[in-house]
């Protein structure tokens, strides 16, 4: 039986937090609502004093033209507002099939009560994010000062109203945003950590190949695969201005592989973490289903071929029986995977992490390196 205590503590993970009492008492709690109030915070009076300097003075403000305030501003926090919502359903969805499904052994409830406990003090806890915001702060006033360079922020003397908006609302509230949303995810690590040193009540022949648990990388994919997007637009944008244009796609491989696998480690390792239990899943299970075909295989045999079995059960009831044992080996027990994710999970992580690069690779690799990688893929049909 599922307690009240775990009903409650699913239903208030990543629901608390300054963020969300700033939110409440603003009576901000819509996403679109949301997304609308932070570009009339950030957007519109950098456009808005961007526009008035240069009618009054007539010379651009460089930071209006900056792809990277515009992405950071019109893409990434309006991303990161969307995923402080999405954070919260994914890992309610997960921990109500967790308990729905009875996953969870009644001697280790109060373990596993334990790890929400934990997670819901964090994410609750005003603390945290009272160190990113005064962080944020901090980053702002150096990037105003010129000591902290930031993509999108040209330094000149003297500051021009939009930098200083930029620089003291902009910058800062875009690393609140991001930093709080990685130490989300590192509460829901901590919590998946606990769970694997839970003993699961798995069920080795469950079709999903993974004991029944698969559902537990749903975060990894959805959540981790936002959060990248949004992280890698912001990146791309800052590493364009470092790119000549003209640069081969080859001096973009190294830094491209090694963000990759970065995020690929951070989205799927903490599932890592359940190896070992699903391993211990997938040989047990294929003892029991083994002893299951042993004793299955013998009574049909020792009826039908050697004619000593008079128990009277039907010549097609023991077949059928015997096949169900046999497609449960072959299918599920002996394909169970010891790894929860698969090959479609990290080609879904690493689209939505590479395709941010696009435009940036469009505009710096020249087009005859194109031509060749589409020669490659086509089988020369482009060349």
């Amino acid at each position: 039986m599922v307690s009240e205590m775990t009903l409650v503590l699913e239903s208030r993970l990543g629901e608390g937090g300054l963020l969300r009492r700033v939110e409440a008492a603003c009576r901000l709690t819509r996403p679109r609502l949301q997304i609308v109030w932070a570009i009339l915070l950030t957007w519109v009076p950098i456009s808005v004093l961007s526009l008035t300097a240069q009618l009054r003075s007539g010379a651009r403000e460089p930071l209006f033209y900056q792809a990277a305030m515009h992405v950071r501003l019109l893409v990434a926090i309006p991303m990161l507002l969307v995923l402080d919502h999405v954070f919260p359903e994914v890992c309610r969805h997960v921990l109500e099939l967790l308990t729905g499904q009875d996953f969870i052994p009644q001697d280790d409830q109060f373990r596993f009560d334990r790890a929400l406990r934990k997670a819901v003090r964090s994410t609750d806890s005003m603390l945290p994010e009272l160190v990113l915001a005064a962080l944020g702060g901090i980053v702002g006033v150096l990037t105003l000062q010129g000591r902290l360079p930031v993509s999108g922020f040209a330094l000149r003397a003297p500051v021009s109203p939009a930098q200083t908006w930029y620089a003291l609302v902009d910058v800062p509230l875009f690393k609140f945003l991001l930093w709080r949303s990685l130490w989300r995810w590192f509460i829901w690590m901590s919590v998946l950590f606990r769970l694997s040193r839970l003993k699961l009540s798995l069920v080795p022949t469950h079709p999903d190949r993974c004991g029944g648990i698969a559902f537990i990388r749903l975060p990894s994919v959805d959540y981790c695969a936002m959060l990248l997007f949004a992280m890698t637009a912001v990146l791309c944008t800052e590493w364009g201005a470092h790119f000549e244009i003209g640069t081969s796609l080859a001096g973009f491989k190294p830094i491209l592989i090694v963000y990759g696998a970065l995020a690929t480690l951070v989205a799927f390792g903490p599932l890592l973490f359940f190896c070992p239990m699903l391993y211990k899943a997938r040989r047990d299970g294929l003892i029991e289903v083994a002893r299951m075909a042993t004793q299955a295989g013998r009574r049909f045999h020792q009826r039908w071929i050697e004619g000593r079995d008079r128990s009277g059960r039907s010549y097609g009831f023991e077949v059928q029986g015997l096949a169900a044992t046999v497609h449960s080996y072959r299918e599920t027990v002996e394909k169970m995977r010891v790894v929860m994710f698969d090959r479609n999970d990290m080609i879904k992580l690493l689209v939505a992490t590479l395709v941010p690069t696009l435009p940036m690779l469009v505009t710096r690799v020249p087009r005859e390196d194109w031509m060749q990688l589409l020669s490659l893929f086509t089988g020369g049909w482009f060349g």
